[in-house]
């Protein structure tokens, strides 16, 4: 489905994937940003996502960190692609 839809933002909550599938994502698309979610999001779980490749961990209903993540990310790449 990431590759049909030119994905570039994916959306993950880890309640229903892993973190091996996250770090999996991470190598076989290497432009695709990870924003990861949980509803009782703590440290050791955060730090255990940026380590898969997320660039945030926020809760689900944080729509505006998620946002802001999925936004930065973004123009990172287009930075570094420029």
């Amino acid at each position: 489905m990431l590759l049909r839809h030119e994905a570039r933002v994916a959306v993950l909550d880890l309640e229903l994937v892993s973190l091996t599938e996250v770090n999996q994502l991470t190598r076989n698309f290497v432009d695709l940003t990870i924003v990861c979610t949980h509803r009782s999001p703590d440290e050791r779980m955060w730090m255990d996502a940026l380590k898969a490749g997320a660039v945030e961990f926020c809760h689900p209903l944080d729509l505006r960190s998620i946002l802001r993540a999925a936004r930065s990310a973004g123009h990172h790449h287009l930075a570094v692609a420029a």
